[in-house]
């Protein structure tokens, strides 16, 4: 299909195609690639390309983990959050970071079966903790 105008649909199409490409770019060199939302007018789309390295399941990659662990209190966290792994509707998370600069999700959890970070509520850890 040859695109003349963009809409909602054919970029719903397009980003399929990129997608399956760039999942051939990210084996070949071992990372994790991915477009963001996109942007158009009838003859314009812009959008963003996410390159990230693949973590190990399992192992702490997360630099930032130590820095945010004096954040823990400031949400009523527990000390050990950051170590410990919870349950939310039958999937295994763990805690990676805490960011107070996101008043509405401030707590960066993990599923544990692949790595896929998530973001979330405070209460939501608290309360998958308890």
């Amino acid at each position: 299909m040859k695109i003349t105008q963009f809409n909602g649909s054919n970029l719903d199409l397009l980003r399929a195609d990129i997608n399956a490409a760039l999942r051939q770019i990210s084996e070949k060199h071992g990372i994790n690639m991915s477009i963001g939302t996109m942007s158009y007018s009838s003859n314009k789309t812009t959008c963003r390309i996410t390159m990230e390295t693949k973590r190990v399941v399992g192992a702490s990659t997360n630099p930032t983990v130590n820095a945010d662990a004096a954040y823990l209190s400031m949400f009523d966290l527990p000390a050990n959050a950051f170590e410990r792994e919870f349950s939310i509707q039958g999937t295994v998370f763990k805690l990676v970071g805490l960011k107070p600069n996101r008043p509405k999700n401030p707590c960066s959890i993990e599923r544990v079966k692949d790595g896929k970070q998530f973001k979330c509520g405070e209460h939501v850890v608290k309360n998958a903790l308890a």
